[in-house]
């Protein structure tokens, strides 16, 4: 049975791993109501979810607010910022209410995921706590991701810089849009940094060096990126990106819509 490898998924890299077949779908929802161990359950949820069934987020949270394990507290949190739509945002204030500096650590690194806007005043509270700290610059890279305020290095950017740049962003934007970089999120212009970097990498036979781009391509379409941050891109390696590309640019996306393993959200 396909469930008796439930609980034995990594908790990091630059994705989520392979779905499951849509043949286990009722296999795994009956496994959310049974007695089953915190990490079974969530392992359960993330395929589901994998799967589309996108219902099951409400169980999601509950495990990220009542969890006493901080490694699954992390893989949730990281989890939710994949599949949150906008009005999911809020389910994070009681996460962070309560969270110890790790687990802000946690929802800072991964809060661009979310791709909403409506994470923005939740990182500038953030940010008014732990400026002037190495957290603090965290949040500031993380707020630049979503919408930048200045080409400026972070450690020149300040609370009120933030503050004045998105004041009265609401009135600018569209809210049911979802961002990166400040523009509407479309996975093309990832697809061209991600030619343009590995060619570089190729160039200078380095690693390649691009960090958040193959884990959002990897997360939106549900297809593992060749090449990570550490990848030392070669001609075989620049093959496999191209083929990669070619595979992303062959799916339907929609411009400033979320995807999660190539599922609109």
């Amino acid at each position: 049975m396909a469930v008796k490898k439930l609980g034995e998924f990594p908790a990091s890299g630059v994705w989520y791993g392979k779905p499951w077949r849509q043949e286990d779908h009722d296999e795994l929802l009956s496994v959310l109501d049974s007695e089953v161990e915190e990490k079974v359950r969530v392992h359960a949820l993330c395929e589901l979810l994998k799967l589309g069934e996108f219902s099951v987020k409400p169980q999601l949270v509950e495990i990220l607010t009542r969890s006493n394990n901080r490694d699954i507290r992390s893989f949730a949190c990281r989890l939710l910022c994949s599949v949150a739509e906008h009005n999911d945002i809020s389910c994070f204030a009681d996460f962070l209410s309560s969270a110890d500096e790790p687990d802000v650590k946690t929802f800072v690194i991964f809060s661009a995921d979310t791709l909403s806007l409506q994470t923005l005043p939740y990182l500038l509270g953030l940010l008014e706590e732990w400026q002037g700290t190495e957290l603090g610059e965290s949040i500031k890279h993380s707020m630049q991701l979503l919408f930048p305020v200045s080409e400026r290095p972070v450690a020149e950017l300040s609370l009120s810089d933030f503050g004045a740049a998105y004041e009265g962003l609401a009135g600018q934007v569209s809210l049911e849009t979802y961002y990166l970089y400040g523009k509407p999120v479309f996975p093309g212009a990832l697809t061209q940094e991600l030619i343009s970097m590995s060619a570089t990498a190729r160039r200078e036979k380095r690693g390649l060096m691009l960090t958040d781009v193959p884990t959002l391509l990897s997360v939106w379409s549900g297809m593992e990126c060749p090449v990570d941050y550490a990848t030392i891109v070669d001609d075989q390696a620049f093959g496999l990106v191209l083929d990669y590309v070619k595979q992303i640019a062959a799916m339907s996306w929609e411009m400033g819509r979320k995807y999660f393993y190539g599922r609109s959200v």
